[in-house]
């Protein structure tokens, strides 16, 4: 991996970071509102606690590899990531729903 390479993952890395932190800061007022996690039994926690923020990691997730594939076009990029990032998406899907109403096993 040249130097040129390596500064292009380091950007990638950081973009993604700083989307996900940027993300997670504009969904949480939704997250307060509409998926907290109250304290009972099993619970680890003292007050209402949001959950859900990793809908605001898998959605800058989501847009970087769009983006990646958009500027560098990468041979096989959609044959050999696409099915990862469609089963993510139906992995975040779900999670998200099991945070708005407890799904049963």
């Amino acid at each position: 991996m040249d130097s040129h390479e390596l500064a292009r993952a380091v950007g990638v890395v950081a973009g993604a970071a700083i989307l996900a932190a940027g993300l997670i800061v504009l969904v949480k007022p939704m997250l307060v509102r509409y998926l907290l996690a109250h304290p009972n039994a099993r619970s680890s926690h003292a007050r209402a606690t949001p959950q859900g923020a990793g809908v605001a990691v898998m959605l800058a997730v989501f847009i970087v590899a769009a983006a990646a594939w958009l500027l560098w076009r990468p041979p096989h990029f959609g044959a050999t990531l696409g099915p990862v990032l469609a089963g993510a998406f139906g992995l975040t899907v779900l999670g998200l729903a099991d945070y708005a109403k407890a799904l049963p096993v």
